[in-house]
């Protein structure tokens, strides 16, 4: 599924978890559980556990904050740290952290509004690159959400590969604005 510049990719779930994971390509299917099994195979103490909204510690928040400045220097998230800002982010976003032997490798985080979730992004330490720790979590994500009853979650634009085989449609950007 190809959108342009002005359209946004998006992940229905009011059919629930199994429906959406049938809807998905089978190399799509086969590709998460394939590098979720690397991983695992690869570091036994690998875990994923979700957040709630308020439940973000802020040592993870901090670790959240100097992968992403690792990743993007000087980008978005620099200075994102003083305690009123963690406070209002922990209150509004839900997610996923994986750990590998208790410390935090990769995050997916999202916006909670209503019953939609609206994806913020990801981050993962770049040492475990070659599991696509970004499509996997972003994946299971979704699974989670979908389980939880999230009617829908929205990944936005861009040209990247895993949102548009994760989506199940497409829609114009000023749809989610209305």
């Amino acid at each position: 599924m190809r959108t342009d510049a002005m359209d946004e990719y998006v992940a229905e779930l009011t059919c629930g978890a199994e429906a959406y994971r049938a809807s998905l390509g089978k190399k799509t299917r086969f590709n998460t559980r394939y590098y979720w099994d690397r991983l695992q195979a690869d570091f036994p103490g690998i875990t994923a556990l979700p957040f709630d909204r308020g439940e973000l510690a802020h040592g993870d928040f901090a670790h959240f904050v100097s992968l992403v400045e690792k990743r993007y220097p000087g980008g978005y998230w620099s200075g994102f740290l003083p305690e009123p800002v963690f406070t209002l982010f922990r209150e509004n976003v839900v997610g996923l952290i994986v750990r590998n032997q208790g410390k935090p490798i990769a995050f997916n985080i999202f916006y909670r509004h209503a019953d939609d979730l609206i994806f913020t992004g990801n981050v993962f330490d770049d040492s475990y690159d070659k599991y696509s720790l970004g499509f996997v979590t972003t994946y299971m994500s979704i699974i989670q959400a979908a389980k939880q009853g999230i009617a829908k979650v929205i990944l936005g634009g861009g040209d990247f590969g895993y949102k548009s085989r994760l989506s199940t449609a497409s829609r114009p950007v000023s749809e989610s604005f209305m």
